[in-house]
């Protein structure tokens, strides 16, 4: 009676098959990786695509974009942001968040008293990058449990226009798309609308909330930068307006009771790109490499400069 062996695999075969799988694997994570972050980018284009469609949906009804907050962005005390309902708030019932916004209107008695205790808890996704590596909710003191907002309006191109404290500058007139008080209208966006930024990404954690207006705005340019006063457009020696380390607005009291407010335009996306929405309702990925200059013409509705948005 015959017996038939079976044979094994040798440790050395073994090993083989082992290093030729972690020889596969090692080439198929970049791709995989650089699939994810190209998925990534897409869904980040199509959020902001829709809330800019928002956007537009409020101005045809209003005949004009809403507010950056309910209240104006500078306070009755200079250098002070008085809370607000946001500009985000505004445009829910054009997406499909009509029970959150019904709610809101009818704890604040139709958005005319505001309160953080009124809502803002909620993580909506329709405001939240999916390459955001942060926590959903701030983390600051100020606005702790509240909900984070990764896409934020242009409020102006340096804060100097909206908050300013120097008797020697002018006073604060925001020139971007987000405004505080009425809001401004197609008509007021003079550089025309596929040449001025609406909305923006940013990776703050600690203050830009759906909920609350005081903070879901940017500026363009650095505060820590030279202030605009006689100061020639793209001359502060910045190579570019984007900034993929933190910029410091600081001695903003009313809502920055226990730190500074840090991040501006910026994402975590692959290749150092922040998303914008154009007050066209297009959306570009801009790379952080774009010349400052240009980035200051982006952010301002009514400077009168000319900008070739196809070079983008």
């Amino acid at each position: 009676m015959s017996r038939s062996l079976r044979r094994g695999f040798t440790l050395v075969e073994l090993l083989v098959v082992i290093a030729i799988i972690g020889v596969l694997v090692s080439l198929l994570l970049p791709a995989v990786q650089a699939a994810r972050a190209a998925a990534q980018r897409t869904s980040c284009i199509n959020k902001m695509k829709q809330i800019a469609l928002a956007v537009h949906g409020h101005h045809d009804v209003y005949q004009r974009f809403p507010a950056a907050s309910s209240m104006p962005l500078n306070g009755s005390d200079p250098g002070t942001v008085t809370d607000g309902f946001s500009w985000t708030v505004r445009v829910m019932p054009y997406m499909e968040e009509n029970v959150l916004y019904d709610d809101i209107s009818a704890k604040s008695n139709r958005f005319s008293m505001f309160d953080l205790g009124m809502g803002g808890g909620n993580p909506l996704s329709a405001f939240q990058c999916p390459s955001y590596a942060g926590p959903p909710v701030a983390t600051s003191a100020e606005y702790r449990g509240k909900a984070v907002s990764n896409y934020t309006g242009m409020a102006a191109s340096y804060i100097e226009l909206v908050l300013s404290t120097d008797p020697m500058l002018p006073p604060p007139g925001e020139n971007g798309a987000f405004v505080g008080g009425q809001g401004i209208g197609i008509k007021d966006v003079i550089d025309g609308t596929s040449k001025t930024i609406l909305s923006v990404e940013t990776k703050d954690p600690g203050y830009c909330t759906w909920f609350a207006g005081a903070t879901n705005w940017v500026v363009a340019q650095r505060p820590s930068a030279a202030p605009p006063g006689g100061i020639p457009i793209g001359s502060t020696g910045a190579s570019s307006a984007l900034w993929v380390t933190p910029y410091l607005i600081t001695g903003v009291k009313g809502t920055m009771q226990d730190g500074e407010w840090k991040w501006g335009p910026s994402s975590d996306h692959v290749g150092n790109i922040v998303i914008h929405s154009l007050c066209d309702a297009s959306v570009k990925p801009i790379n952080d490499t774009i010349g400052h200059s240009v980035y200051i013409y982006l952010s301002s509705r009514n400077g009168g400069e000319v900008v070739d948005t196809g070079s983008l």
